[in-house]
């Protein structure tokens, strides 16, 4: 009986090789496809919310909830812990045109946030970006919800800028009326800039954002996100845009002046940004 000749070790090995030569080959594909994709799902993202706040003004004579005002300034990521005022989250601040706010008057608008026990928050649907890990990203929301009463979210909303301080936000000398935050109305002053991924800087220069070179950065100090960028020019690769008509574009990073999102002293106002209290905490469109 003729014996079956096995593979040799040295034929096994270029097998191996091979295989591994291919799989180098296709990776960097594999990684732009997944990139693609979380790009498309977070447009798409974006578009719900759209969808969510037409709805809402629908229901209040044509009126949409006004980003959050806090301690004086503007923080349109927030996602704030406000028991018992009837406001359990307030991004955006959906009790400012209607009878009463909370959770409770969003929901039937953009189900998929419960942080009724902050210290399990429950993230899903359009209130998580396609980058993030769902997991910490949660723990993440725990910790500054139980902490400080507020975290961040993934998006930010910007309306009803007739409301907003001067104190509260940058709009540069001859800025188009179309690249500034929504008015009261949507279709109101033009097709204005209602909600974007969050690109924001926290006042002790740590970074919020989806979309970077890394992966998303979720400013934190204390260990329990995988990581925070706190570089001078932020990794970031830009951010999708929703306007008031429901359409989305990409702001890629090439199109900020870094200097101005960069500058420490916060002394370079040469692009638009909403402000927190004292200056400090900014957010970008």
């Amino acid at each position: 009986m003729e014996r079956r000749k096995a593979f040799t070790l040295i034929e096994l090995l270029v097998v191996i090789g091979i295989i591994a030569i291919l799989i180098a080959m296709l990776l960097p594909s594999l990684q732009k496809a997944r990139r693609q994709a979380q790009l498309i799902q977070c447009a798409s993202n974006l578009r719900s919310w759209g969808q969510g706040v037409l709805l809402y003004s629908i229901d209040f004579k044509g009126n949409i909830p006004e980003s959050v005002d806090q301690w004086g300034g503007r923080y349109p990521s927030f996602i704030r812990r406000d028991l018992g005022t009837g406001r359990e989250f307030s991004f955006p601040s959906f009790g400012a045109t209607a009878p009463t706010g909370g959770a409770k008057m969003a929901k039937p608008y953009l189900p998929g946030c419960d942080i009724s026990d902050p210290s399990k928050p429950i993230l899903g649907g359009v209130w998580i970006a396609p980058t993030t890990d769902k997991d910490e990203f949660q723990r993440f929301m725990a910790f500054d919800l139980v902490a400080w009463g507020y975290t961040h979210a993934p998006y930010s909303y910007f309306a009803q800028l007739t409301k907003w301080s001067a104190a509260s936000v940058n709009l540069p000398t001859g800025l188009p009326s179309d690249e500034t935050p929504a008015d009261a109305r949507l279709g109101k002053g033009g097709n204005r800039i209602l909600m974007t991924d969050t690109f924001y800087r926290q006042n002790l220069g740590a970074w919020v954002y989806n979309h970077g070179r890394i992966g998303a950065s979720l400013h934190s100090y204390f260990g329990i996100v995988s990581y925070t960028d706190t570089s001078i020019s932020p990794n970031i690769t830009g951010i999708h845009r929703l306007r008031t008509d429901g359409s989305v574009t990409w702001k890629p990073k090439s199109e900020f002046n870094i200097n101005a999102t960069n500058n420490m002293d916060w002394g370079d106002f040469s692009r638009p940004f909403s402000r927190g209290s004292g200056g400090g905490d900014r957010s970008y469109w």
